[in-house]
């Protein structure tokens, strides 16, 4: 018999098989439950050792990012075509006249010509169009001011001309074509 703690007697076979069979799988299920504790205990030993090693590469990371110079270029910069943008912005210029504002908590506002677009942090990107007051509003509810003094300042769109009222021409039936069967 198994290593099974019941002692039955001698003329209790069908029970007495019974048991060791359930001793067999007890014992089979403790040793599934060691395998499974000691998978465990290796995954988060190496999930340490990941997260370590990300930690000593993104500390590597800075040091070097730390020695390159600032691509955004240095304090004060020109605000225009906004009035005022939350500390820590950045401003970096682009081909073709174009610029970029990136704010502290990652959003993009992108000015070219008459066209302000911005980067979200929830990753939408959207075109922002200036109400009559000169404000921007994103989707996220933040509004940015801009400066209608600066040179290169979106303007609000215009009012749409209406269009003249066109008299409806009845068709020439002349030129209709006969229903085919």
């Amino acid at each position: 018999m198994l290593n099974c703690p019941v002692k039955l007697p001698p003329e209790a076979k069908a029970q007495k098989t019974l048991l060791e069979l359930l001793c067999a799988v007890v014992q089979k299920l403790d040793e599934i439950a060691e395998a499974i504790s000691k998978q465990n205990t290796c995954q988060d030993d190496l999930r340490r050792q990941v997260e370590e090693v990300l930690e000593r590469h993104r500390q590597a990371a800075e040091r070097y990012f730390a020695t390159m110079p600032d691509p955004c270029g240095e304090e004060p910069f020109d605000r225009c075509p906004f009035l005022e943008l939350p500390a820590g912005t950045k401003r970096r210029d682009l081909d073709r006249g174009a610029f970029v504002f990136l704010l502290p908590d990652s959003t993009l506002l992108r000015v070219l010509g008459q066209s302000v677009h911005a980067a979200l942090p929830n990753g939408a990107i959207e075109a922002l169009v200036p109400d009559a007051d000169y404000r921007l509003h994103t989707s996220d509810g933040r509004v940015f001011q801009l400066d209608p003094n600066c040179p290169n300042c979106p303007q609000p769109p215009g009012e749409e001309p209406e269009e003249p009222e066109v008299p409806e021409i009845p068709p020439d039936p002349a030129q209709c074509e006969e229903p085919r069967p």
